[in-house]
């Protein structure tokens, strides 16, 4: 078996790629261009391998990446698709402009005021027919740029002057009372 070896640096270095790998954010990537400058160092493919906790043949397909395209294409990573939204682009920005305007109680869904993911399930299913997952539709929210809170309750006959006077009563409660539990180091 011939002993693998970087044949065409495109004028990097070792050096150089150490500097990109500290740069690097994505983990993965950052093997890659280890494994790169391990071989370039002089290691062996195994011993490669071993130390980047990668399959020997990773490190191949690396090393062989790199002396084809340089630094760009061994940094290149390939997704699949994934699968298609349940609901097209016109449809995501009617529920979006929906959502932001009007209640659920506005549509018959409950005398709720703010939207919940089981309450969105229950309009998407009677509007468009789709079975989504509460999961699906938190992660349909921040796509489309929504952020999922749960309502804060204010006291609609709330005093703000009694408020004030009950802190204030409180904090002199607080400095006054004997403490029962001190902290204290041994000395």
């Amino acid at each position: 078996m011939a002993r693998l070896a970087v044949t065409n640096t495109h004028g990097l270095t070792p050096t150089d790629l150490k500097r990109l790998e500290k740069k690097q954010t994505d983990v993965h990537l950052r093997v890659r261009i280890m494994a790169v400058r391990l071989v370039m160092e002089g290691r062996m493919g195994k011993e490669t391998a071993q130390l980047c906790n990668l399959h020997r043949q990773s490190v191949s397909t690396y090393v062989k990446k790199f002396n084809e395209g340089g630094i760009d294409a061994l940094l290149d990573r390939k997704y699949g698709p994934g699968r298609a939204c349940f609901l097209t682009e016109d449809q995501q920005d009617e529920l979006k402009k929906m959502m932001l305007t009007s209640s659920p109680s506005d549509h018959g869904l409950g005398c709720g005021v703010s939207w919940t993911t089981p309450i969105i399930r229950e309009y998407l299913k009677n509007t468009y027919h789709i079975q989504m997952s509460l999961t699906g539709i938190l992660r349909m929210l921040w796509r489309l740029g929504l952020s999922y809170t749960r309502p804060t309750y204010v006291l609609a006959k709330a005093d703000p002057e009694k408020q004030r006077v009950f802190r204030q009563e409180m904090n002199l409660i607080k400095k006054t009372s004997p403490r029962r539990y001190r902290t204290s180091l041994p000395r």
